[in-house]
Protein backbone atom coordinates (compact mmCIF):
# COMPACT_ATOMS: atom_id res chain seq x y z
CA UNK A 1 0.00 0.00 0.00
CA UNK A 2 1.28 3.28 -1.00
CA UNK A 3 2.27 6.14 1.50
CA UNK A 4 2.24 9.93 0.82
CA UNK A 5 5.26 11.02 2.87
CA UNK A 6 6.28 14.69 2.94
CA UNK A 7 9.64 16.18 2.72
CA UNK A 8 11.04 19.77 3.20
CA UNK A 9 14.50 20.77 2.04
CA UNK A 10 16.70 21.90 5.88
CA UNK A 11 17.73 25.18 5.68
CA UNK A 12 21.36 23.50 5.88
CA UNK A 13 23.46 24.38 2.20
CA UNK A 14 24.27 22.52 -0.36
CA UNK A 15 26.87 19.81 0.81
CA UNK A 16 28.68 16.78 -1.09
CA UNK A 17 30.33 15.87 1.62
CA UNK A 18 30.52 13.23 3.99
CA UNK A 19 28.74 9.80 4.56
CA UNK A 20 25.27 9.37 3.83
CA UNK A 21 24.15 9.64 7.36
CA UNK A 22 24.80 12.69 7.67
CA UNK A 23 22.41 13.76 4.28
CA UNK A 24 19.10 15.31 4.57
CA UNK A 25 16.30 12.67 4.02
CA UNK A 26 15.44 14.22 0.68
CA UNK A 27 18.75 13.33 -0.93
CA UNK A 28 18.43 9.54 -0.31
CA UNK A 29 15.50 10.04 -2.01
CA UNK A 30 16.41 11.95 -4.88
CA UNK A 31 19.81 9.79 -5.42
CA UNK A 32 17.30 6.37 -5.57
CA UNK A 33 16.81 6.57 -8.80
CA UNK A 34 12.81 6.13 -8.26
CA UNK A 35 13.56 2.76 -6.35
CA UNK A 36 12.20 4.79 -2.84
CA UNK A 37 8.93 6.46 -4.62
CA UNK A 38 8.09 8.33 -7.13
CA UNK A 39 7.83 12.62 -6.47
CA UNK A 40 3.77 12.98 -7.48
CA UNK A 41 4.13 16.98 -6.57
CA UNK A 42 6.92 19.69 -5.89
CA UNK A 43 6.78 22.93 -4.22
CA UNK A 44 9.24 25.54 -6.04
CA UNK A 45 10.51 28.78 -4.32
CA UNK A 46 12.28 31.11 -6.66
CA UNK A 47 15.14 33.36 -5.55
CA UNK A 48 15.01 36.86 -7.02
CA UNK A 49 17.88 37.71 -8.72
CA UNK A 50 20.61 39.69 -7.59
CA UNK A 51 21.88 43.10 -10.09
CA UNK A 52 25.21 41.77 -10.02
CA UNK A 53 27.45 38.74 -9.03
CA UNK A 54 30.97 38.72 -8.30
CA UNK A 55 33.83 35.85 -7.65
CA UNK A 56 37.00 36.37 -5.30
CA UNK A 57 39.80 33.84 -5.53
CA UNK A 58 41.78 34.35 -2.74
CA UNK A 59 45.47 32.87 -2.74
CA UNK A 60 46.70 31.56 0.93
CA UNK A 61 50.31 30.12 1.74
CA UNK A 62 49.01 27.00 3.30
CA UNK A 63 45.79 24.82 3.56
CA UNK A 64 45.53 26.00 7.21
CA UNK A 65 45.39 29.91 6.31
CA UNK A 66 42.79 28.81 3.38
CA UNK A 67 40.49 26.92 6.24
CA UNK A 68 40.30 29.50 8.50
CA UNK A 69 38.70 31.77 5.52
CA UNK A 70 36.21 29.53 4.74
CA UNK A 71 35.10 29.84 8.75
CA UNK A 72 35.36 33.39 8.82
CA UNK A 73 33.20 33.44 5.84
CA UNK A 74 30.52 31.53 6.68
CA UNK A 75 30.36 33.10 9.91
CA UNK A 76 30.83 37.14 9.01
CA UNK A 77 28.09 38.85 9.61
CA UNK A 78 29.44 41.43 6.97
CA UNK A 79 29.32 39.03 3.68
CA UNK A 80 27.17 37.07 2.10
CA UNK A 81 29.06 33.99 -0.20
CA UNK A 82 26.88 31.90 -2.36
CA UNK A 83 29.32 29.81 -3.10
CA UNK A 84 32.69 28.68 -1.15
CA UNK A 85 35.18 26.60 -3.14
CA UNK A 86 38.23 25.17 -1.40
CA UNK A 87 41.25 24.05 -3.52
CA UNK A 88 43.87 23.07 -2.33
CA UNK A 89 47.59 22.31 -3.35
CA UNK A 90 47.18 19.77 -6.21
CA UNK A 91 43.73 21.30 -7.40
CA UNK A 92 46.00 24.99 -7.73
CA UNK A 93 48.51 22.82 -10.18
CA UNK A 94 46.01 21.54 -11.71
CA UNK A 95 44.32 24.76 -12.88
CA UNK A 96 47.90 26.73 -13.06
CA UNK A 97 48.54 24.39 -15.96
CA UNK A 98 45.10 23.63 -17.43
CA UNK A 99 43.79 27.42 -18.17
CA UNK A 100 46.26 29.10 -20.74
CA UNK A 101 46.58 32.54 -19.17
CA UNK A 102 45.05 31.64 -14.98
CA UNK A 103 47.20 33.72 -12.93
CA UNK A 104 47.93 32.25 -9.83
CA UNK A 105 51.48 32.75 -7.75
CA UNK A 106 53.95 29.91 -8.26
CA UNK A 107 54.15 30.24 -4.18
CA UNK A 108 50.30 29.50 -2.69
CA UNK A 109 49.38 26.11 -1.25
CA UNK A 110 45.48 27.15 -1.50
CA UNK A 111 42.83 28.78 -2.74
CA UNK A 112 39.08 29.86 -2.04
CA UNK A 113 37.03 31.08 -4.65
CA UNK A 114 33.70 32.58 -3.31
CA UNK A 115 30.82 34.27 -5.05
CA UNK A 116 28.49 36.91 -3.83
CA UNK A 117 25.09 38.15 -5.04
CA UNK A 118 25.13 42.08 -4.80
CA UNK A 119 22.36 44.04 -4.28
CA UNK A 120 23.90 47.12 -3.59
CA UNK A 121 27.53 48.40 -4.36
CA UNK A 122 29.98 46.43 -5.39
CA UNK A 123 32.86 48.33 -4.24
CA UNK A 124 31.43 48.50 -0.70
CA UNK A 125 31.24 44.51 -1.10
CA UNK A 126 34.69 43.78 -1.97
CA UNK A 127 36.35 46.29 0.75
CA UNK A 128 34.26 44.20 3.15
CA UNK A 129 36.21 40.67 1.33
CA UNK A 130 38.97 42.30 1.60
CA UNK A 131 38.84 43.33 5.54
CA UNK A 132 38.11 40.00 5.98
CA UNK A 133 40.92 38.54 3.64
CA UNK A 134 43.53 41.11 5.55
CA UNK A 135 42.39 39.68 8.81
CA UNK A 136 43.27 36.36 7.80
CA UNK A 137 46.78 36.49 5.62
CA UNK A 138 47.19 39.09 3.53
CA UNK A 139 50.13 37.67 1.33
CA UNK A 140 48.36 37.75 -2.13
CA UNK A 141 46.68 40.10 -3.97
CA UNK A 142 42.83 38.30 -4.22
CA UNK A 143 42.01 37.79 -7.96
CA UNK A 144 38.16 39.50 -8.67
CA UNK A 145 35.90 38.04 -10.64
CA UNK A 146 33.00 41.00 -11.77
CA UNK A 147 30.93 40.68 -14.73
CA UNK A 148 29.88 37.90 -16.93
CA UNK A 149 33.50 37.87 -19.09
CA UNK A 150 35.30 37.26 -15.87
CA UNK A 151 32.95 34.67 -14.41
CA UNK A 152 33.31 32.81 -17.54
CA UNK A 153 36.78 32.83 -16.63
CA UNK A 154 36.57 31.62 -13.11
CA UNK A 155 34.34 28.85 -14.14
CA UNK A 156 37.21 27.47 -16.36
CA UNK A 157 39.65 27.59 -13.78
CA UNK A 158 37.12 25.98 -11.21
CA UNK A 159 36.00 23.42 -13.44
CA UNK A 160 39.41 22.73 -14.86
CA UNK A 161 40.16 20.27 -11.62
CA UNK A 162 36.87 17.70 -12.24
CA UNK A 163 37.70 18.39 -16.24
CA UNK A 164 41.29 16.89 -15.35
CA UNK A 165 39.83 14.36 -13.12
CA UNK A 166 37.62 13.10 -15.67
CA UNK A 167 40.13 13.32 -18.56
CA UNK A 168 42.36 10.83 -16.18
CA UNK A 169 39.81 8.81 -14.61
CA UNK A 170 38.88 8.13 -18.84
CA UNK A 171 42.92 7.12 -19.34
CA UNK A 172 42.33 4.51 -16.23
CA UNK A 173 38.78 2.83 -17.35
CA UNK A 174 39.43 2.40 -21.12
CA UNK A 175 42.65 0.32 -20.09
CA UNK A 176 40.19 -1.98 -17.90
CA UNK A 177 40.17 -0.02 -14.55
CA UNK A 178 43.87 -0.15 -14.29
CA UNK A 179 46.73 2.23 -14.61
CA UNK A 180 47.90 2.24 -17.84
CA UNK A 181 50.91 3.19 -19.45
CA UNK A 182 50.87 6.75 -20.46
Amino acid sequence: MAELVEFRRSDLEKNTVGYAFAHDPIDWFIGSEGTLGIIVEAELWLASSATTRSGLATLFRNESEALKFVIASREAASVSPRCIEYFDERALEIARHSVPGAVIAPNAGAMVYVEEEINDDLDASLVRWLELIESIAPDFEPLVFDGEARLREARRIRHSIPATDEREGRKHRDAGGRKGRH
